[in-house]
């Protein structure tokens, strides 16, 4: 059956759940807890429109996630939600092990350079992260986790285009001392202490809470030619809140928080042969060879090289400081200030090709610094509530660069040693003003406008030097042709700037049939800004072909989307079944992709970032939670995903690695997107003597088919894979004793790729963890 068709039938079944949420009239209210559910009835609350609201009454598709739930999935980080929301895929790998790359909906982030935005925000606490390295944050003192899919920017600060992942810190209790420790042992040697504690310090008006978390353990992958361990987890963090109710109307609370990462290299594997070049005395000719065969050791089983051999690893320090005031003015206004200051220095060491071949060998040293204000005015009428905000963000992030490649090139049979270093510097000021207002035409009509300003500026500079030389041949002169350019343009050497601004509105339409359920209609556009390339080799990456005339255009420009969803949602059977649904179609432009031209030597090593075309993107979404019984739930979820280029040009580029080869036909597929993602959970409660209880739950995840490159490698291709975690876990009174086994099946399955055939055509791919089991115990108070 054709994609097409598929989509058809669950658009169909997407109105089907509409209509038959709209059908059912028995009042129920949506309860949460452990599973989202508990008997005292409290109501799934999440802040996903800047305020407490149901997650039922929210008329946007989001999924939340109790730091119970997390704990059932096994997600010690961001990273164990994968597969758990449906068309939620996060890119893993790239050579680091702190950096989260989310695509939501098929949308996602082109590169993992620095001098790239994502697609999908990363708050905590309502302050923005905007680097994804460092943003694979530790899930150690979080309250829950929020998934918001779709653009966000008439309630975010910082607008993003594919969607937003608040991350919801537990405060502390200005009553009660509260607090839990645990400790775990799992395969590979993991050790992992986690601890918590909220103290009052002025009962009922100043609380402060710590947390804690230290997490080992040994690499999953060995090198054979050494026995060292490679793919690692070495993490300490912390963070301490303390809240402070100056008055009934006044809250404060300030938050610091510390991740320190010391890791080895995160290695992968080359799927193609390493290819380099011999040229003759005049370099007036090459003659291509083998540096290195594909699949050094056959097919994978965690074992992979590297030319690194002086314990080379990755470094990473992140900190941040943030404050946020809450203050109700009276009994219709309220105003909400979040400051905050975040600092990120990673030190990586990448092997990219993967191999004990020094082609890909490069090092990154990142220093990131940035300062955010928001200002929240907040309006609750009985007919008319809503948000008004204004947002700004100055970002300065500094990189020093190193490039390795002694075995790429030979001149007369002899190695050339070859050198890079690239050092460049990019300042953003990012300025918002945004709002949006609800009004309830009648308890079940309810209609949301939105409106977006927003301008940024964005300073470039780069300098880049490179040394090829042969110890053998000294007196060897390189032809001017040949060599790497340092003379480039602005921005690349001289200080540049470009200004990026665009309206972003939204509008909902809701209908509450009754109060426990909702059916609603949104159109909403989202935009990324431009910017300017940080892989940029030479004149050809930044040089366009147009009406006939070769220009040069130093920068690519912002992407938009349209979205429209038509989506229900509902609470029946006094909480025993939430139901949600969505179908939505996104018409996407000028999207951002970072390519790749042919392997051709000296002059090669060609990274053009285009603004490709127009992606249609469509699909449907689907989640359900049931507790036919007290002791079990059963939870399930479903995304498919149907994303199209309708017009990708890549005229850069040889026709052998282009997407659209002819002009008129193209040959690719989105990256990062793939068709059907899907969850089964289930979780069954015990009661063991008069004080235990015996916990046992699973869930299987699956992923379809999809590609890691934006040009569809062979190599770079993920054939889908089913994943199953199981768990069991026996509670006396304070006391629990946990034990889990994930990826259960022991499947080997894909999550990223490193597309750089332009340089040595390298095309390495990152695989998951294999199985593992941990044992927990752990004490609440």
């Amino acid at each position: 059956m054709g994609r097409n068709h598929r989509f058809a039938r669950l658009h169909v079944a997407a109105l089907s759940a509409s209509a038959a949420l709209g059908a059912i009239s028995t009042p129920v209210f949506a309860q949460a807890g452990d599973a989202m559910m508990e008997d005292d009835g409290d109501a799934i609350v999440v802040v996903a429109r800047k305020r407490e609201e149901r997650i039922i009454d929210v008329p946007i598709a989001v999924t939340a996630m109790s730091q119970d739930q997390l704990e059932d999935m096994g997600a010690n980080d961001l990273s164990g939600i994968q597969g758990a929301v449906p068309n939620v895929n996060i890119v893993q790998g790239r050579g680091s092990a702190s950096s989260a790359n989310f695509f939501i909906r098929g949308i996602g982030q082109p590169d993992a350079l620095q001098t790239f935005d994502p697609a999908v925000g990363i708050y905590i606490d309502g302050v923005y992260m905007s680097r994804i390295q460092g943003a694979l944050l530790n899930l150690y003192d979080v309250e829950r986790v929020e998934v918001l899919r779709g653009p966000q920017g008439t309630l975010y600060g910082k607008n993003t285009i594919g969607g937003a992942v608040n991350v919801v810190s537990r405060k502390p209790d200005l009553g009660t001392i509260r607090g839990e420790a645990s400790f775990t042992y799992g395969r590979f040697d993991e050790m992992t202490a986690k601890g918590y504690l909220s103290v009052p310090v002025v009962a009922d008006k100043v609380a402060l809470s710590v947390a804690g978390l230290w997490d080992q353990r040994d690499g999953i992958v060995t090198d054979p030619l050494t026995g060292k361990k490679y793919n690692d987890r070495d993490n300490l963090s912390g963070r301490a809140i303390l809240r402070a109710q100056a008055s009934d109307r006044i809250e404060v609370i300030l938050s610091a928080d510390y991740t320190r990462q010391r890791n080895a290299l995160t290695l992968g594997y080359a799927t193609t042969d390493l290819i380099g070049f011999d040229y003759n005395a005049t370099f007036t000719g090459l003659t291509p060879f083998v540096i290195a065969p594909a699949q050094t050791y056959g097919h994978y089983d965690y074992q992979a090289s590297t030319s690194f051999t002086d314990g080379e690893g990755q470094k990473l320090d992140h900190w941040g400081v943030s404050g946020t005031i809450n203050i109700e003015l009276n009994d219709v206004l309220s105003l909400t200030s979040i400051t905050a200051y975040r600092k990120l220095t990673p030190d990586l060491f990448i092997d990219i090709d993967a191999t004990t071949a020094q082609v890909g060998d490069v090092f990154v040293g990142i220093r990131q610094h940035q300062f955010s204000q928001e200002l929240q005015l907040k309006l609750d009428m009985d007919r008319l509530n809503g948000v008004f905000g204004l947002y700004y963000l100055d970002e300065q992030i500094r990189s020093h660069q190193e490039a390795y490649a002694n075995d790429y090139l030979r001149y007369v049979g002899t190695p050339l040693d070859f050198i890079r270093t690239i050092d460049d510097d990019q300042s953003t000021k990012s300025y918002a003003a945004f709002g949006q207002l609800t009004y309830e035409f009648t308890d079940q009509l309810s209609v949301t406008a939105g409106l977006r300003y927003t301008r940024e500026k964005k300073r470039y500079h780069r300098n880049t030097d490179a040394l090829l030389s042969s110890p053998l041949f000294p007196a060897v002169q390189i032809p001017s042709g040949f060599t790497f350019p340092d003379d480039l343009p602005a921005p690349f050497n001289t200080v540049d700037s470009r200004t990026f601004e665009a309206w972003t509105p939204s509008l909902t339409l809701s209908y509450k049939p009754t109060p426990d359920t909702q059916i609603y209609a949104s159109a909403s556009r989202g935009f990324k800004s431009g910017g300017f390339n940080g892989r940029v080799n030479g004149l050809a990456d930044v040089t366009l072909e147009q009406d006939g005339e070769t220009i040069i255009v130093p920068y690519f420009k912002p992407e938009t989307v349209w979205t429209y969803e038509v989506g229900a949602k509902g609470s029946f059977l006094n909480g025993a079944v939430l139901l949600s649904a969505a179908a939505f179609y996104s018409d996407y432009k000028d999207f951002q992709a970072r390519v790749g031209g042919g392997n051709t030597g000296i002059t090669g090593g060609s990274f053009p970032v285009i603004n490709a075309g127009k992606l249609r993107i469509q699909g449907f979404e689907f989640e359900a939670l049931v507790k036919p019984a007290k002791p079990v739930t059963l939870s399930a979820s479903v995304g498919y995903l149907d994303a199209k280029y309708k017009r990708f040009e890549d005229g850069r580029r040889p026709p052998a690695f282009s997407c659209n080869p002819t002009g008129d036909k193209i040959t690719c597929e989105p990256a990062f997107a793939p068709p059907l993602t899907m969850r089964l959970g289930a979780d069954y409660k015990i009661p063991v003597g008069d004080s235990a209880t015996l916990s046992l739950g699973g869930d299987v995840r699956f992923v379809d088919k999809h590609y890691l490159s934006v040009d569809n490698r062979p190599g770079l291709t993920e054939d889908g894979y089913w994943l199953g975690n199981v768990y069991a876990q026996v509670d006396f009174d304070r006391f629990y004793l946990r034990g889990m086994v994930k990826n259960v099946g022991d499947t080997l399955y894909k999550t990223d790729g490193q597309e750089f055939s332009s340089v040595g055509n390298i095309q390495t791919v990152y695989y998951g963890d294999p199985r593992t089991w941990s044992l927990t115990l752990g004490v609440t108070f």
